[in-house]
């Protein structure tokens, strides 16, 4: 079945139920389906959402398609067992597989890629590279012990680039014979080995699957007195003999596969061991729970988690440890790479860690809103001297203030990366200045080319709201990204008017720990003729496609146009 969405996976493990019932909410009954003479229904993998070794980056609710014994056993029939194995889409230009375009703006340069073709010639998602091209090949067999194994792309697309890795496992595929084959010493996805068996009409039939990203060498005990042969060559293969027990060597490539006939039933495999991963794989597989132990060490970090997420993030690692010291490397894999586990790395911990900033002591003082429901005050001081907006903040108006900072995000925590805001004003326009802690500008994201691109490009931004009469349901936005392209709109009694262009400068600077925004908005951008008394106002800030949630100034419940949660800006030396 085609069920492929991120949110439905996540609704399955919250709902707690069996994937059949929830399968049934969507009108589709698969045992009733099963009863229909000639039916096949085929479980739908994913394999497009891959980068090159050593780590998959895939969305890890995704892997239940492939991994989810619950949705497995929902298609584990006798005769038609269908996988289908979808390797790209049509036109899916976001950084996604192991070759991918930048975005849909730049189809003739490529990111990180092998791909043999020129992009502004094919826009296309080719198969996962490298060894993760049979990846999902091999969960499919492994779980699912397919007779019928598809694979390949979906609308207009080609794929091209890694026939022949995915070769050397398919071939050894379409020389097993079609009846069912069974586990063998509770072997699968979280053993370093995963061996199926079938004997029927006087053989003996099996396969031997590596389920993980390294090499694995070792060996099978088998008790036979017949001759192991090998199933695609059709030679005999050396194995060491004592009685009737024979010791077979296993060398398997990463996600490789290999098969075996034995020409009499009479055949037991009673064992089998690997040996230690060579260095460099163990490097590898080590990478992550060094990497999330390193992050859970560092206390601002590790507040992204919710307290029981760092309970199970703990004892996780504890188990994916005992585990690779027991030599279980398949099972710590299988550990690291469950839906919970590698959200809350890659998610909070990982993008907690990229985006964490704090602003520099150089900047000055801070002074920060203590709690979110109170709505804070922006006081705004006479500038002395004529002002420049070229996002330098040179002028010493600027050195007299504080920043008031300590953004919030929705979940009433304050945001990892700080961000600071002050104001000052004079007869003609009311200035503020705020300044964007981040750790890494040079990837601060700017590519909209004009107002109304800054959203859907997921550009880095400061947005800032004005409501000078609170009483009137009429506000005012005015954004702009670390470039310098600016977007407003009016919005009165909730409609928005983007034909509303007043007369407003910006500019911005940026650092390597920080950057700035300094806008002038005349008064008669919202037809006034000067400062009045109090404004409702609030300032916000989106970092480059959300890689943190978005914070705010004057804490907000949830979207930004919510006029009743801003805070107030308030003008000194003028009467209220």
């Amino acid at each position: 079945m085609a069920v492929e969405d991120t949110r439905f996976f996540q609704h399955l493990v919250e709902a707690d139920r069996p994937f059949k019932a929830i399968m049934r909410d969507f009108a589709i009954d698969l045992d009733a389906l099963n009863t229909i003479e000639g039916m096949w229904t085929g479980r739908w993998t994913l394999s497009w959402r891959q980068t090159r070794p050593p780590l998959p980056s895939q969305d890890p609710y995704c892997w239940l398609s492939r991994t989810s014994p619950d949705i497995v056993s929902a298609f584990s029939h006798d005769t038609k067992r269908c996988v289908f194995v979808r390797t790209s889409w049509d036109e899916n230009m976001l950084p996604a597989a192991g070759h991918a375009m930048k975005d849909r703006d730049d189809h003739d340069r490529l990111v990180e890629s092998d791909w043999i073709m020129n992009g502004a010639k094919i826009r296309a998602l080719p198969q996962p590279g490298g060894y993760h091209c049979r990846e999902a090949f091999i969960h499919a067999l492994i779980t699912g012990d397919p007779n019928l194994l598809l694979g390949g792309f979906t609308d207009l697309n080609i794929n091209v680039g890694h026939e022949q890795m995915l070769r050397s496992v398919l071939k050894v595929y379409t020389h097993l014979p079609e009846g069912k084959f069974t586990p063998v010493l509770d072997t699968g996805l979280e053993t370093n080995l995963a061996i199926r068996a079938r004997a029927e009409g006087g053989r003996f039939w099996f396969y031997v699957a590596n389920p993980c990203q390294w090499h694995v060498t070792g060996a099978l005990s088998i008790q036979t007195p017949g001759e192991i042969v090998d199933l695609v060559s059709g030679r005999p293969v050396a194995a060491e003999r004592a009685g009737d027990e024979l010791t077979l060597p296993v060398n398997l490539e990463p996600f490789g596969l290999i098969a075996f006939r034995v020409d009499t039933a009479d055949c037991t495999i009673t064992s089998y061991r690997t040996e230690p991963l060579q260095a460099e794989d163990m490097a590898r597989l080590r990478k992550v729970p060094d990497r999330v132990a390193q992050l859970l060490a560092d206390p601002d970090v590790s507040l992204s988690l919710a307290p029981e997420d760092r309970e199970f993030m703990g004892q996780r690692l504890d188990e994916i440890t005992a585990a690779i010291a027991a030599d279980e490397y398949a099972r710590a894999w299988a550990l690291m790479t469950h839906h919970r586990f590698w959200s809350l790395w890659r998610s909070f911990l990982e993008r907690a860690a990229t985006a964490q900033a704090r602003l520099p002591d150089s900047l000055g003082e801070r002074q920060a809103n203590e709690k979110p429901d109170t709505l804070p005050v922006l006081p705004a001081r006479r500038a002395d001297m004529p002002m420049k907006v070229d996002g330098m903040l040179a002028e010493a108006a600027w050195g007299k203030m504080p920043w008031l900072a300590g953004f919030w995000r929705s979940d009433r925590t304050r945001s990892l990366a700080d961000t600071g805001v002050k104001a000052l004003y004079d007869d003609e326009n009311v200035y503020l200045a705020v300044v964007c802690a981040d750790r890494d500008t040079a990837s601060l994201k700017a590519d909209a080319k004009d107002e109304m691109s800054i959203n859907a490009c997921g550009d880095d931004q400061v947005a800032i709201f004005i409501q000078p009469n609170e009483s009137a349901p009429l506000y005012y936005q005015m954004a702009v990204n670390p470039e310098g392209v600016q977007f407003d709109q009016r919005v009165a009694g909730g409609e928005r008017d983007y034909d509303y262009h007043p007369r407003w400068s910006a500019a911005t600077s940026i650092k390597t720990d920080h950057w700035v925004a300094e806008v002038a908005l005349p008064y008669e951008a919202f037809e006034l003729a000067g400062p009045d008394g109090t404004w409702r106002v609030n300032v916000c800030r989106r970092m480059r496609n959300d890689l943190l949630e978005p914070s705010t100034w004057s804490w907000l419940p949830g979207d930004w146009h919510d006029p009743d949660h801003f805070g107030y800006l308030r003008f000194e030396g003028v009467a209220q």
